[in-house]
């Protein structure tokens, strides 16, 4: 009888065990979807943004880097800041099971990872937030980026990378550039009133398309086909890739605001006023194809007339961002020209002045830190960053609809794509006499904007 007592208060206790364990553990341990990252002054403002992704199921936290630095949560490691914060959100992703982080805040606050170019043997520079995604090799290790210890991370030669880099993102990181508390209450409120409110409004079913005739080579082109031994047909790049947008976005309305406009009733003449009037009306994406700058969305050719630049007379600028009226109908935006998220020359890159226009503009923005890279011909798609622009709206029409990992995805796909990668480095070695530019196409894609945001609200 003794000995029953005994098994059947063991049997109790294990049971008992079973219901209280787990629940001790569940409330013991933290759990994250979302980080933000930002210094104290802007946590006030972004508090409101915190609720609001609790009350849509995403679980997130607040962090001020000064919290990083000192050891408040992880142990520090690292040699500078911008590995600590890397060691940082390794911790996070192990252990609290961070997939999206957003950093608040300047260069200067927040920050940055320079990576070293090399073109022509000639080395330089430029931002890439895909370091702080990166964090881990092949081989589940810490990938630092510079795997030969010399602080030069991403380091290059004229004969490929010398640093082991995976590339492979295994966070959605995204920036806004705020340097005021002002500059993150309007752009909190722009994300909460859009995930509330833009589901379901028929302004979103527009998808305007910008270009023109980036390429300027006449004939020459179709040297490409000899060349590469693929089909090149003589195109308008910009005009060319809308359309497969257009191709790609069945069920949207395209609006194309072209180089061509005044020849084609289809379209509207590329002028910065256009461009204005057909953002203001309303649209799910905007896509700006032609050459770019800091403070320019698109400067590119008439077609028929190689020395006449539109929009006229000198592109589409911050000047002319400023003046978007669209209020709460906003767009994704997607800058296909060199610099447009530059955030090394000034804190202010055209991708951000879309962000922080506190009467329209643009709800996010995909754009490159330095300059970006496109074949002249009917190739322009095949490769480079049209190559991921493409991927943005085929992945969105495949039902992803978190910005974050359409991000995630356009680079992965990339990666993924043998021919694309194959193409890049034979453009390469002819153009820059190196294999190097697919490289340069992955670090410097940026998401400005918060990676969990929801394409066309909940």
């Amino acid at each position: 009888m003794r000995k029953f007592f005994f098994v059947i208060l063991a049997i109790f206790l294990f049971f008992l065990s079973s219901i209280i364990i787990p629940a001790v553990k569940v409330k013991n341990d933290e759990y994250y979807d979302f980080l933000i990252i930002t210094p104290s002054e802007f946590i006030d403002g972004l508090n409101p943004l915190l609720e609001h992704k609790f009350q849509h199921g995403i679980s997130a936290k607040i962090i001020d880097v000064n919290d990083i630095y000192q050891g408040k949560f992880f142990p520090v490691v690292g040699r500078d800041y911008p590995e600590e914060i890397k060691y940082f959100l390794k911790d996070a992703y192990e252990q609290w099971g961070v997939e999206y982080v957003m950093l608040v805040g300047s260069k200067d606050e927040i920050p940055v990872r320079y990576v070293d170019l090399c073109n022509w043997d000639n080395h330089y520079e430029c931002i890439s937030e895909l370091y702080y995604a990166d964090l881990f090799d092949s081989k589940g290790d810490f990938c630092s980026w510079d795997s030969d210890n010399d602080n030069v991370f991403g380091g290059q030669d004229m004969d490929g990378m010398i640093d082991e880099v995976d590339f492979y993102p295994d966070l959605a990181i995204g920036r806004i550039l705020c340097k005021t508390l002002d500059e993150v209450n309007i752009v909190v409120d722009k994300i909460i009133d859009y995930e509330n409110n833009a589901n379901g409004e028929s302004w979103f079913n527009n998808v305007v398309l910008c270009g023109g005739d980036d390429a300027r080579l006449g004939l020459r082109e179709k040297m490409f086909e000899e060349w590469f031994k693929r089909p090149a047909e003589i195109v308008w790049e910009g005009e060319y890739l809308g359309d497969a947008v257009e191709d790609i976005m069945i069920g949207f309305n395209p609006v194309k605001v072209y180089a061509t406009g005044l020849l084609k009733s289809e379209s509207k003449f590329l002028s910065s006023n256009n461009i204005n009037e057909a953002i203001n009306q309303g649209a799910g994406f905007v896509m700006f194809i032609g050459h770019g700058n800091y403070d320019k969305a698109i400067k590119t050719n008439f077609p028929m007339i190689k020395f006449l630049w539109l929009p006229f007379p000198g592109g589409y600028t911050t000047i002319h961002s400023r003046k978007l009226q669209n209020q709460e109908k906003l767009p994704v935006v997607i800058f296909g020209g060199c610099n447009s998220g530059d955030f090394h020359a000034g804190n202010s890159p055209i991708a951000w002045e879309f962000i922080k226009n506190q009467y329209g503009g643009a709800i996010a923005c995909f754009a490159a830190t330095t300059g970006s890279i496109m074949f002249m011909s009917s190739l322009v798609i095949e490769a480079y960053t049209p190559h991921l622009i493409l991927n943005i709206f085929r992945f969105y029409q495949q039902g992803i609809v978190t910005i974050g990992d359409i991000w995630q995805n356009s680079i992965k796909a990339y990666l993924d794509d043998e021919e694309a990668w194959q193409l890049g480095v034979q453009f390469s070695l002819l153009n820059w006499h190196n294999d190097l530019a697919n490289y340069l196409v992955m670090e410097e894609w940026t998401l400005f904007g918060d990676p969990t945001l929801k394409i066309g609200g909940y």
